[in-house]
């Protein structure tokens, strides 16, 4: 039998940091967002604030010229793929760059957000269903 308390403790060292592939750290998001709301349904307030607010790490990654998800260098240099069809990039994992820009399901009006609006984002969905 499992302890649920058990089980938080040791989501509080899980994580990933923002330097390794783009798939890894779109998970992580979604991971600390599932994990915050555990530890909110269990009461522990500090550690779902510190979850929902790691869940946001996704915007770290987020390239405005681009309009993608890009990994960083050491020195903070973006390193967005030249081609962002390409499914043989080792950046992203089971997808591209263009197919993961659009996982963020924990927080669909913060990427709406990224995008500059409802409009832009829209127009943008609708180039990547009409390819």
């Amino acid at each position: 039998m499992y302890s649920i308390p058990g089980m938080l403790r040791v989501m509080r060292g899980s994580g990933v940091g923002l330097f390794r592939m783009m798939c890894r750290a779109s998970w992580s998001c979604t991971e600390d967002w599932a994990i915050g709301n555990m530890a909110n349904a269990l009461g522990n307030k500090q550690d779902a604030a510190t979850f929902w607010n790691r869940s946001q790490n996704y915007k770290n990654v987020w390239n405005e010229e681009k309009k993608l998800f890009c990994p960083k260098d050491r020195s903070g240099k973006w390193e967005c793929p030249l081609i962002w069809i390409d499914v043989f990039d080792p950046r992203y994992v089971e997808g591209d760059a263009w197919q993961w820009r659009w996982f963020v399901p924990h927080d669909v009006p913060g990427l709406v957000e990224l995008y500059g609006g409802q409009k832009t984002f829209a127009t943008i969905l609708d180039q990547f269903f009409s390819l």
